[in-house]
């Protein structure tokens, strides 16, 4: 096994789990995580691989202060079992969509009435802006359920108001708050 094989192990690793969110416990040791292997992978690995490859992968749990859930090797190599190569491609996605609110009242505009609606303008690198999901809330109030809506409307009362939106892609990323600040008689 040669030197060079690592750093793609290991950068495949980040790939495959690279997490949003670090859990609020400490990561366990090494020593303390398994991978589960079929009957294949446990004959055709040796001890000094199989080893090897959980550095790699407890190296990148420090780093990223997060546990791994145990995976079979050939799910994560993209080996099928029983074969001796094969290969396997995945779009990992860790960038948030956009959003720029289109329509309803400009910055700082006094409106009439008392249903406002938000036309907005979405996209994401991987995610078709049909399957983006919207929240959005007014003033202090929590934010509504994720839904597929891209023109929410609000009813609201005489005042003077904040809009504030964000997206969620299918992987899970969130777009920054965009706001839109307005007054209605």
């Amino acid at each position: 096994m040669t030197n060079a094989f690592f750093p793609k192990v290991q950068s495949t690793f980040e790939q495959l789990f690279h997490t949003v969110n670090p859990p609020p416990t400490p990561t366990p040791l090494w020593q303390e995580q398994h991978m589960s292997l079929t009957k294949e992978e446990k004959a055709t690995m040796s001890g000094s691989f199989f080893q090897e490859i959980q550095t790699v992968i407890a190296t990148f749990a420090a780093q990223q202060k997060t546990t791994i859930t145990p995976t079979p090797v050939s799910k994560i190599l993209g080996i099928a079992s029983g074969s001796a190569t094969a290969s396997k491609s995945a779009i990992i996605d860790t960038i948030p969509p956009t959003v720029t609110i289109t329509g309803g009242p400009n910055e700082n505009d006094i409106v009439t009435g008392t249903r406002i609606c938000f036309p907005l303008w979405v996209s994401d690198n991987v995610t078709n802006y049909m399957k983006l999901v919207t929240r959005i809330k007014i003033n202090t109030n929590p934010w509504t359920e994720w839904e597929q809506n891209l023109s929410p409307c609000v009813d609201i009362q005489p005042g003077s108001h904040t809009f504030t939106v964000q997206i969620k892609d299918e992987a899970g990323n969130i777009s920054p708050e965009t706001q839109r600040h307005f007054v209605t008689k």
